[in-house]
């Protein structure tokens, strides 16, 4: 099964993200995230797990984060991600947010026990994946910026979610909450 462990988007902030992004639809086709599946990924842990190891993982995410106190972080923009050459999703941006990777940190600090948890190959880049592009832009679009559209996901939570693939297409399982101080 493939596991990751994730901040899970409230709806009104969805729903507030997809408005930012239309924009995006006059140049480029897009295959939109469904709402329920908005997440911000802390984590990914990968394919391959058993339903004992998913257990394990979950009873230290049941365990929580006392260490970090909830949060509020800000969406800085809207972008292609990771470039605009090469986009693998349309994504809402978070910059170098200081509180994010300190839960990224706690969040492989509580589970980097369990056998089969490695560590992270590439640098932990906060974002929410809003939408997948059909083929690539001729001329990639401009960040739509959101510095005064004054929206902030709240971090009070990490999933430990399970992907499920569907013949209508894949969808996140909560398995397990912890809660932040």
């Amino acid at each position: 099964m493939r596991l990751f462990v994730a901040v899970p988007v409230p709806e009104a902030l969805g729903r507030a993200l997809f408005d930012a992004a239309r924009p995006y639809e006059t140049n480029l086709p897009l295959r939109w995230v469904p709402l329920e599946n908005l997440h911000l990924t802390t984590l990914f842990l990968g394919d391959g797990w058993t339903p004992a190891q998913a257990e394990m993982l979950a009873l230290r995410i049941r365990a929580g984060l006392p260490e970090l106190s909830a949060f509020e972080a800000p969406v800085e923009a809207i972008d292609l991600f990771p470039d605009g050459r090469n986009p693998a999703v349309l994504a809402a941006l978070f910059g170098r947010n200081l509180m994010l990777q300190a839960l990224h940190d706690e969040v492989w600090q509580l589970l980097k026990g369990v056998e089969g948890v490695d560590k992270p190959r590439q640098r932990f880049r906060p974002h929410i994946s809003l939408a997948r592009p059909r083929g690539r832009p001729a001329t990639p679009p401009s960040a739509v910026e959101l510095a005064d559209a004054d929206l902030w996901l709240p971090v009070e939570e990490v999933v430990l979610y399970r992907s499920d693939f569907r013949p209508e297409g894949v969808r996140y399982r909560p398995l397990a909450r912890g809660r932040l101080a």
